[in-house]
């Protein structure tokens, strides 16, 4: 047997059903009650909100060009975190990462590359 709250939901499942979100949201709205829509994952780029505080933002990906990305959502009174470099592409920094933390040279990293070790 379902519970009051469960009954309640059902009914009220069985009712939001019948409209499009967009009209109850204006029925709501018209009444002066508090509602917010439940956005799907797609939705959130086009919310003029989510963009005006910057939870998405536009960013220049070298090989992908212009695209959106997830900003940060806390922001620092004297920092400003924000996504400065695309992630590496594979095998990006492997050069670097072996000089740097293996003490590699450039001869051992070139036989590495040649045995196909890298």
């Amino acid at each position: 047997m379902l519970s009051k709250s469960e009954q309640l939901v059902t009914l009220f499942d069985q009712v939001f059903a019948t409209r499009p979100r967009k009209e109850w949201l204006k029925v709501f709205a018209e009444y002066d009650l508090p509602a917010a829509p439940v956005n799907r994952l797609c939705e959130p780029v086009d919310d003029p909100q989510i963009m005006e505080n910057g939870y998405i933002t536009d960013f220049d990906h070298p090989r992908l060009g212009k695209i959106r990305i997830p900003g940060y959502p806390v922001h620092f009174s004297k920092a400003d975190a924000k996504t400065k470099a695309a992630a590496p592409e594979l095998g990006e920094h492997t050069d670097s990462i072996l000089r740097q933390v293996g003490g590699y040279s450039d001869e051992q990293i070139a036989r590495f590359r040649h045995e196909g070790v890298v």
